[in-house]
């Protein structure tokens, strides 16, 4: 894993997660997590899905999101704001992956 081979990245991507996700955030907790857990999935991280599936979990109280975030075009659990969210997160994620491999 890369975390062990460069550890003040791991330093720097935790300070970075606690800058976003901090409680006085004004994206509300739920949103923030959609998006990790849906960034992960892109990234194809199986850490990272699975710390924010859990968090994700605990905020809507249920496991329903995390597994059908996905196919959340498809899925009615999630609202217009939250497929609007997903949508954005998901053109930058796929935009930057292209970028990187220039």
């Amino acid at each position: 894993m890369i975390w062990a081979r460069v550890p003040g990245l791991f330093a720097a991507i935790a300070i970075l997660y606690g800058v976003l996700d901090r409680k006085s955030s004004p994206i509300d907790p739920v949103l923030r997590s959609l998006i990790t857990v849906r960034v992960s999935q892109i990234n194809g991280c199986r850490f990272l899905i699975d710390i924010n599936s859990a968090v994700l979990a605990k905020r809507t109280g249920s496991m329903n999101k995390v597994e059908t975030l996905e196919r959340w075009r498809e899925s009615e659990l999630f609202d217009n704001k939250e497929k609007v969210v997903l949508e954005y997160a998901e053109a930058v994620t796929y935009t930057a992956g292209r970028l990187m491999m220039l």
